[in-house]
């Protein structure tokens, strides 16, 4: 009996909006998916972010949902003025996007997420936070 390979998660050709929050840094920035799984996504956008950062996403669904979770950017590639980067996510949350409205006032880019923010901001040790 040979040695089973580790199988990764089934991974979703799905460009979706996406938000994210790195730790330092109070805005919410936009970004779109590249692809999704169970344990992460890959995502494009035009703000740099290295390898090791902690992160806090939301993943608007096409249905009345968002996916939140937490986790760390596990590789960064820039290549000109966008950047593609991979995120690990122990879980996934699907909350109600009435829970997590956008609005396209509050930050320099035109994202951030709104409304209850609890779903993302509950508290978390002081070298994640976020």
């Amino acid at each position: 009996m040979g040695v089973q390979p580790i199988r990764r998660p089934g991974r979703f050709d799905l460009r979706l909006q996406v938000w994210y929050r790195l730790p330092d840094d109070g805005r919410w920035r936009r970004g779109s998916t590249h692809d999704v799984s169970a344990t992460g996504a890959l995502i494009q956008t035009s703000d740099a972010c290295s390898a090791g950062e902690p992160i806090a996403i939301v993943i608007e669904l096409p249905t009345a949902g968002c996916l939140v979770g937490r986790g760390r950017v596990v590789r960064a590639l820039a290549a000109g003025a966008s950047v593609t980067f991979a995120v690990a996510v122990d879980r996934f949350r699907l909350e109600r996007r009435a829970a997590v409205s956008t609005s396209a006032a509050e930050s320099s880019n035109g994202a951030c997420p709104r409304g209850d923010l609890r779903v993302i901001s509950h508290p978390s040790p002081p070298h994640y936070p976020f």
